[in-house]
C-alpha cells in the first residue's frame, strides 16, 4: 500500500498516515492561523468542514506523483515530470479555474466518502487527534 492509498483511508488512520495529512495539507487548506487556534481545543471536524477535507485530498492526489517525482528528481535530470492528474497544468483561468471535469467530479466523490467516513469513524480518531495535539 503506498502513502497516498494509507491516507485515502481516512480516519483509520493507518501508520498515522491521515494525521500526518491534517497536520501538513488539511491545516494549509483551513489556514494556518485558523488551525493554530482550534487544533488540540475542538474536535476537527468544527473547523475543518467535509469540503475542506474532500479538497485538500483532491489536491493532494491531483499532484501526487508529479510531488514524488520532484522529491527524487536529480536537479540535473532532464526528465519531463508527470503532469496535474485533475488540472489543466496552468492551461486556462475559465470557470473552475483550470480544472477538469474528471476533478470536480472526483471532488464529489471525495466529499461524499469524507461525510460517510465522518459519521462512521470520527469520534475515535478525533478525540486521537486532539489528544496528539496538546501533547505537542
Amino acid at each position: 500500500m503506498t502513502q497516498l492509498e494509507e491516507i485515502m483511508q481516512l480516519r483509520k488512520n493507518v501508520n498515522g498516515s491521515y494525521s500526518k495529512f491534517c497536520d501538513v495539507v488539511l491545516s494549509q487548506v483551513v489556514g494556518r492561523q485558523d488551525w493554530k487556534v482550534n487544533c488540540g481545543i475542538i474536535p476537527l471536524r468544527e473547523y475543518a468542514s467535509a469540503s475542506d477535507e474532500a479538497f485538500g485530498l483532491l489536491l493532494l492526489e491531483n499532484s501526487w506523483l508529479l510531488w514524488r517525482e520532484m522529491a527524487v528528481k536529480d536537479d540535473d535530470d532532464e526528465k519531463m515530470l508527470q503532469k496535474s492528474k485533475y488540472t489543466m497544468n496552468g492551461a486556462g483561468t475559465k470557470k473552475n479555474g483550470g480544472w477538469k471535469a474528471e476533478g470536480i467530479n472526483r471532488f464529489n466523490e471525495l466529499a461524499q466518502m469524507v461525510k460517510a467516513d465522518r459519521e462512521k469513524d470520527s469520534a475515535e480518531f478525533e478525540t486521537m487527534y486532539m489528544e496528539s495535539k496538546l501533547k505537542s
